[in-house]
């Protein structure tokens, strides 16, 4: 019974302020941008009163003109472009290395052997596996501090990359080992982009957000492959020097993204600075994630309620 006076309340303060909307408004166009801006109010203020969560919040919000413009909405947030930058800079490298390059690499220009090789990248996969819970430990301890996480990562490896190809012969081992132990980290340190995503769209969005971040990663990938490849077959294939000039490829896309987390850090600390939320790690600012989350209008109705 309770529950029931608590929706019906609900539901009337939602048509008081659709009728408000609507009240303010004009003739023609802006009429319309007025029901349009009424109707999405009811379906967040709906979709909480009734719980019916995945008919109305995952529905795409329109236009006055009744185009679905979630993409351009999700990408104007600055931190679903942080997140972008942030994966397309830790990922590709170590992705590289794993899938393609890493084995040739290290038998023809390292010279060492099939076994040898093998061994470096089951080294790989199980640093990779120890390095995940230590990258989600510290993304849940200092979310405001993610972006950092994102450079310290980019940054190990772009110097890691520079040692090993300043010497004009096979690396020592212990740096090769080195190497692997590093470029592990580029996978778990990739998914804190998803995480800035999660905390900077709301519900209904994360899909969406996140298959753009993860275009980020995959998309530089792709570009260093092949043009890793491109460059190897112009200087004669699989040479100790072809390797040395290919590798050289990837230091443009770490200056891209870094650029790029930099920037979209910036735009994102502002928006979040007009919201009150202010940079500190989540034990002294609880309700800073939850901040994150409110990030449009609708949203912020719905948080509204729960208040």
């Amino acid at each position: 019974m309770r529950r029931a006076l608590d929706v019906a309340s609900a539901q009337q303060q939602v048509d008081q302020r659709s009728a408000s909307l609507l009240d303010r408004s004009g003739d023609g166009r802006k009429r319309r941008m007025a029901e349009v801006r009424a109707e999405n109010v009811v379906k967040a203020d709906h979709a909480y009163v009734t719980g019916d969560i995945d008919s109305q919040v995952l529905q795409p919000l329109q236009h006055a003109d009744g185009e679905q413009v979630v993409e351009r909405e999700v990408w104007a947030r600055p931190g679903t472009r942080l997140g972008f930058f942030g994966h397309l800079g830790t990922q590709f490298s170590m992705m590289v290395f794993a899938l393609l390059w890493g084995v040739p690499y290290l038998e023809s220009a390292q010279h060492l052997s099939a076994s040898a090789a093998g061994a470096l990248m089951t080294l790989f996969v199980l640093c990779m596996i120890c390095i995940g819970p230590v990258v989600g430990m510290l993304t849940s301890r200092h979310p405001m501090r993610r972006s950092w996480l994102l450079l310290a990562v980019i940054a190990a490896d772009a110097l890691i990359w520079t040692a090993v190809l300043a010497f004009p012969g096979p690396a020592p081992r212990w740096l090769l080992v080195l190497l692997v132990v590093v470029l592990s980290a580029g996978g778990p340190g990739s998914v804190v982009g998803f995480d800035i995503a999660r905390t900077s769209n709301p519900r209904r969005n994360l899909g969406v957000a996140q298959s753009m971040v993860n275009m980020g990663g995959f998309s530089a990938t792709l570009f260093v492959l092949a043009v890793m490849g491109a460059v190897m077959t112009a200087m004669g294939g699989f040479t100790p020097e072809a390797f040395r000039v290919a590798w050289l490829v990837q230091y443009p896309v770490w200056l891209v993204a870094v650029i790029g987390v930099l920037v979209m850090r910036r735009q994102a600390r502002g928006r979040d600075a007009a919201r009150g939320v202010v940079s500190r790690s989540a034990r002294d600012n609880p309700g800073a994630l939850v901040s994150h989350a409110v990030t449009d209008q609708s949203a912020a109705v719905t948080a509204g309620l729960r208040t």
